[in-house]
């Protein structure tokens, strides 16, 4: 079975697509930032495209009840840490607050077996992990050790650094490493690439993945696609 300790948007989408109300049976994905996502020929070698917020567009009235009861029981010390280590849930409410501006796609290993996962978050919003993370409103380098209890009273302690990355056309770009104190394999290791393009903010985030490299490519592949969406605009 494969474990998605950190992000598991597309479980997550659809079971929340079972409790929520009937709609059309194709959602469409109408987010003005859509077009700024990546897409399935983006994905990297051994890896599968999914949509996050297409499952989304059928929710309930009640999802933002039901996020807030997922998320009660998790606390993270200092709170603004908590970006640093995004839950499904709290991916899904950022997207859920921010429907117009905020959207997502992720993409998993074929290897059912690999516990990887990378998801790809844009937003034009002035608030939310993304946003603040990408302004520095959230500044990683106060992280460099923070904890978080899950729901059972488990705490887990997470040591946090941060470096520039060099990806072409943004205003300023940091590549954030959060290591824990998990003993399961896989589990222990997130990277985020985040920064901003042309107001637009963005990040690649991956739980599992050592490869920093193919983070980068992706980034830089958003960075384009953000780009090449405004100048179609123009």
């Amino acid at each position: 079975m494969r474990r998605h300790s950190l992000t598991t948007l597309a479980a997550t989408a659809a079971a929340v697509l079972a409790l929520a109300a009937c709609g059309n049976d194709e959602p469409t994905d109408t987010s003005e930032v859509a077009p700024m996502l990546l897409a399935e020929e983006d994905a990297p070698a051994g890896y599968t495209w999914n949509s996050v917020s297409e499952v989304l567009t059928d929710s309930g009235d009640d999802l933002g009840q039901q996020l807030d009861a997922a998320m009660a029981g998790v606390t993270t010390e200092p709170e603004s840490c908590a970006a640093l280590v995004p839950s499904s849930d709290s991916i899904i409410a950022e997207l859920y607050d921010h429907q117009d501006a905020v959207d997502a796609v992720e993409f998993l290993p074929d290897d059912e077996n690999d516990p990887a996962v990378i998801d790809a978050i844009v937003s034009t919003a002035d608030a939310g992990d993304t946003a603040d993370l990408a302004s520095g409103e959230i500044d990683a380098g106060d992280c460099g050790d923070f904890t978080r209890t899950d729901s059972s009273g488990t705490e887990t302690t997470f040591h946090a650094t941060v470096q520039k990355a060099s990806v072409a056309d943004t205003d300023d770009t940091s590549v954030i490493t959060v290591l824990s104190d998990s003993a399961t394999p896989g589990e222990e290791l997130v990277t985020t690439v985040v920064g901003t393009v042309d107001d637009v903010h963005f990040r690649v985030t991956a739980a599992g993945v050592t490869d920093v490299e193919l983070l980068t490519e992706l980034a830089e592949k958003q960075v384009a696609q953000i780009t090449g969406t405004q100048e179609g605009q123009e």
